[in-house]
């Protein structure tokens, strides 16, 4: 009791000192309220403002098979021998498409019965068995799929994302079949490339840019001035040609007028 009496007078004082702004008090509770109220509903109905970064257009560093710096196509290899179709990577933006295409080879018409695809960094993180591949898809034989297409978006799936001097490893396998007069031949078959510690499994790999069209360009540009100089070239040739034609002509009319007055001598004779 006697721990307690000089906090019990503490209090006491508090009230009194208290009691005459109790009505300010309440009032400015009131207001601190109704303020709070107000801007969470301003908060609510507000737009949210977010900003994104744009992802950045890749293309190949170094020209692909047809040159245009965002296609490369890899031979795809059935039975470490035959050659049953390509795996080509198509660059659109920050998007990688990865084409499977099988058809005629070795006697046989080759259909996909599965496809496993295989993106990262290092090679050494890539899964041993095909099967644990990041991308994986199977047909049934009674489609007889030759085709089909993986599309990465590489800023979302790989971590960290790319940048515009990136190397990214691949592997991409596939198990083919084809249907023969003795039954069914099945295989296993991966795009060329390097050899790994696993099997006869394969890898590849592609250096990402971000100077996307600069070669493009300065080939166009080329092309035009080699365009425009041939028609140039053209244009004076044909200056030649018609100075000459005039020439002749002028030759022409010279020669007749001098056969008219030849003739004319003639005939005064």
């Amino acid at each position: 009791r006697a721990c307690c009496f000089p906090t019990n007078m503490l209090l006491t004082q508090i009230r009194r000192l208290l009691q005459p702004h109790v009505p300010l008090l309440v009032a400015l509770s009131v207001c601190a309220l109704a303020c709070g109220a107000q801007a969470a509903a301003a908060a609510a109905t507000s737009p949210v403002r977010t900003t994104t970064t744009p992802s950045p257009t890749f293309c190949f560093a170094s020209g692909g098979t047809d040159g245009s710096f965002t296609h490369e196509c890899f031979t795809l290899i059935a039975g470490q021998h035959i050659e049953v179709g390509d795996v080509c990577l198509a660059l659109n933006g920050g998007t990688l498409a990865v084409t499977y295409t099988v058809g005629f080879a070795d006697g046989c018409s080759w259909y996909l019965q599965e496809v496993h695809f295989w993106l990262g960094y290092n090679i050494a993180d890539a899964p041993a068995a095909p099967g644990k591949f990041p991308f994986s898809m199977s047909f049934t034989t009674a489609s007889h799929t030759t085709t089909y297409t993986f599309y990465i978006d590489l800023a979302k799936f790989l971590k960290p994302a790319p940048a515009c001097n990136s190397t990214l490893y691949f592997q991409a396998h596939a198990s083919v079949a084809c249907a023969t007069s003795g039954g069914t031949q099945r295989q296993t078959a991966w795009a060329e490339g390097l050899p790994t510690n696993h099997s006869w499994a394969m890898y590849n790999k592609f250096n990402l840019s971000c100077d996307c069209g600069s070669s493009s360009s300065s080939s166009s540009s080329s092309s035009s001035s080699s365009s425009s100089s041939s028609s140039s070239s053209s244009s004076s040739s044909s200056s030649s040609s018609s100075s000459s034609s005039s020439s002749s002509s002028s030759s022409s009319s010279s020669s007749s007028s001098s056969s008219s007055s030849s003739s004319s001598s003639s005939s005064s004779s």
